[in-house]
């Protein structure tokens, strides 16, 4: 047997670094000389803060050795909890602006209460104008002072990602009732959330030429319908929202993605005209939407005759806390025909503990069969918490469906069967390879069909 080394390898010791909280790694750090500036690199690349006092003490420490330490900060977010102390936030925005006027390689900046701060502290306005490398900025909320800065900004021509939320502290909107934004030759994402103020949509395609997802929540477009087709950028592709807001932007045409924020249920009376109308003007390829186990409204024959081009359905299920389990109930609510051409299904369930024992994938995937006549890959997760890493990162079963075949059958595969198909069950790496296979499929397919 091969003798440990006494002494690790250098590298080995650095990477290690790169998996560790700001805490750990900055004690990790204190063991040895080689390891200090490999933890401070570490801590100080993404911070947050929430609170004056933080800002205070962290300004200090970057600034008291600013060569060697702030080149390495590349993204800062403050939240609104700072304004909770008004002497202590006096304090904070000087050396906060400071610091963010001689970061020069940082990349994202996120402010909470935006205009606030920007007010107080004019020296902020200038450093975020005057910022050069900004490839995403986030401000919240927004006003004249935010307005001043966005028609400034020196990283305008290379800013990728660009969100204007009005949801924290103090809201004051442009009295015009519009935002301007400055050119934006490289902005990929722009997210619009409870904005009064909203840039109007005839500018979007020459001010933002390269756009490929629009992200809405709670805004309402008021200007006037531009022309059929011609305020849409050719890239954009990708929307997400809920369904006011979307129905509000008049989508003008097909899109690769859409993402529907809300979770269809029968607490309140449904209207199924306002979703109709989104999915029929955004016609997606990949769809995400979340609904209730409860829910009456027979899915499948209310919307496919209006989701001829879907391929990739990415379903949040949830199961209410109280009563009777209602599974069986969306079981059958999904068992209907639906739209012919889906390829692939992912179901992410929340569901109560106490109604996990009638909760069977096989139920599931036989249900699916039987609606839909098309799918080769079909995953389910489920959890007892509804969270978005459980949704993005969840570990899915995965199935992919073959043509039944008696000969041939791998030995001691496990396999849901029909007459006409079988899905077999992949290991968890070859499922997740296979969707983001299918997706990448989709995507560079609908590209060529673009063309």
């Amino acid at each position: 047997m091969a003798a440990v080394p006494a002494v690790l390898n250098k590298d080995l010791l650095a990477e290690l670094v790169t998996y560790l909280t700001i805490r750990d790694a900055l004690a990790y750090g204190a063991t040895c000389s080689f390891l200090r500036p490999l933890s401070i690199r570490h801590a100080v690349r993404d911070v947050t803060f929430d609170s004056a006092d933080a800002i205070i003490k962290f300004s200090a420490f970057m600034l008291s050795k600013p060569s060697e330490r702030i080149p390495h900060l590349r993204r800062l977010s403050v939240k609104s909890g700072i304004a909770n102390s008004s002497l202590g936030l006096f304090t904070a925005l000087p050396p906060l602006a400071e610091l963010v006027l001689r970061a020069s390689k940082l990349e994202h900046l996120s402010l909470h209460c935006a205009e606030l701060l920007l007010t107080m502290e004019p020296l902020f306005a200038h450093a975020i104008a005057v910022h050069p490398q900004l490839a995403s900025l986030e401000l919240s909320t927004t006003g004249k002072r935010t307005q001043g800065v966005l028609l400034k900004m020196r990283c305008a021509p290379a800013l990728r990602h660009l969100a204007l939320l009005e949801r924290t502290y103090i809201p004051q909107g442009v009295p015009s009732g519009k935002i301007d934004l400055p050119l934006l030759p490289c902005l990929e994402t722009l997210t619009l959330d409870g904005l009064k103020a909203l840039p109007p949509r005839a500018t979007l395609r020459m001010l933002a030429p390269a756009l490929r997802e629009l992200r809405v929540n709670d805004v309402k477009f008021r200007d006037a319908d531009p022309a059929s087709g011609a305020w849409w950028p050719d890239t954009l592709t990708r929307l997400k929202g809920d369904i006011p807001s979307l129905v509000s932007l008049r989508i003008q045409r097909p899109v690769h993605s859409l993402e529907v924020d809300v979770t269809l249920e029968n607490e309140r009376a449904w209207d199924p005209a306002p979703l109709y109308d989104v999915l029929q003007r955004a016609s997606p390829v990949e769809l995400s939407i979340g609904m209730q186990t409860s829910l009456n409204l027979a899915f499948w024959q209310t919307y496919a005759s209006v989701l001829s081009r879907l391929r990739c359905l990415k379903l949040v299920v949830e199961e209410g806390n109280g009563g009777h389990s209602k599974i069986a109930n969306w079981l059958e609510n999904m068992s209907k025909p639906g739209p012919t051409g889906l390829r692939v299904v992912r179901v992410y369930m929340r569901v109560p503990s106490a109604h996990f024992a009638e909760l069977r994938d096989d139920d599931v995937l036989g249900t699916m069969s039987r609606s839909l006549p098309a799918p080769r890959l079909f995953g389910i997760a489920h959890s007892t918490e509804l969270s978005p890493e459980g949704y993005h990162n969840g570990r899915f079963a995965w199935w992919t469906a073959d043509q039944v075949s008696e000969e041939g059958r791998p030995d001691g595969a496990q396999v849901v069967g029909s007459r006409t198909r079988e899905w077999r069950r992949l290991s968890a790496d070859d499922g997740h390879r296979a969707f983001a296979d299918e997706l990448k499929g989709l995507y560079e397919t609908g590209l060529q069909k673009a063309k």
